[in-house]
């Protein structure tokens, strides 16, 4: 059974791609309301790669049809900021998380949870920060999946959320949230977005912060998008689950989300994965 130590941990990742210091500079440099135009573009032009895909992710957007993209000035004047910071996350986040199930998680989780704070209306600072969380929460769960395939497979056949996080927690000392967490600590992601990392398994309790909610409620909702189930059946298992009490508790009435909110989390994640394959 392994019990993995912090050392022990850093060890295992030591082969495994890295965050693109450069996106999170970015992240801080966006954050800052004194930041230039030129300045951002500038950071961004360092990183050929993630140029690159700023360029792909920002003309396979629907606002971009109009006209094709051709400097990273253009993409900032239409597209703004937020537009390019998120881009610059997606990007990273996808070239540490190297397994196309738990990505397809990261991307559905991150999106939807950003959605549905949005739609209850917290700010966009909130939003971008659940966003974050979202798409780099299954960290953790990619490097235990990659280094223990057959242990994990196993814990995460446990479809329980409370009792997988127990049993990760005996298996490994630790929960793919909490390791996501210590990982990426390194890397200097905001302090609100890696407490929201370290709450996450506690969001059936009342340790977590409003936050994790939306998260939770992302994870269901992409377990139902791996399921097929028709929204008629997502209404009727909100009701059923410990998750319609989540629901309740961020602030979105179940009464409120119809089918039309579903179908636009679906076609936001559809975007965000064609714009990078």
């Amino acid at each position: 059974m392994p019990h993995l130590t912090e050392k022990q941990v850093l060890d295992l990742t030591r082969d495994l791609p890295a965050v693109s210091t450069i996106a999170l500079q970015l992240v801080s440099l966006i954050d800052n309301p004194n930041t230039t135009r030129d300045q951002v573009a500038h950071l961004v032009a360092q990183d050929e790669y993630l140029f690159a895909q700023c360029f792909k992710h920002a003309n396979s957007a629907a606002i971009s049809s109009l006209r094709e993209l051709k400097t990273i000035q253009e993409i900032l004047d239409i597209l703004g900021f937020s537009y390019i910071k998120k881009a610059a996350l997606f990007v990273s986040a996808k070239s540490i998380i190297a397994d196309p199930t738990v990505w397809f998680d990261s991307v559905f989780i991150a999106v939807a949870a950003e959605y549905l704070a949005k739609r209850s209306g917290l700010s966009v600072v909130d939003s971008d920060q659940i966003y974050m969380a979202g798409l780099f929460q299954n960290y953790g769960a990619f490097v235990l999946k990659a280094t223990y395939p057959k242990i994990y497979a196993k814990v995460t056949q446990v479809k329980d959320f409370k009792i997988r996080m127990q049993s990760e927690q005996e298996e490994f000392a630790w929960t793919y949230p909490s390791l996501s967490a210590f990982l990426l600590k390194a890397y200097g992601l905001p302090e609100k977005v890696l407490k929201i990392l370290e709450s996450q398994d506690q969001v059936y309790t009342n340790r977590s912060q409003k936050e994790n909610i939306y998260i939770e409620i992302g994870r269901v909702f992409c377990e139902f998008e791996k399921q097929k189930l028709d929204f008629e059946l997502v209404c009727q298992r909100l009701e059923l689950d410990d998750i319609r009490d989540l629901v309740i508790n961020s602030g979105i009435a179940i009464a409120k989300i119809d089918v039309e909110d579903f179908k636009k989390i679906r076609n936001n994640v559809a975007e965000f994965t064609a714009s990078n394959n």
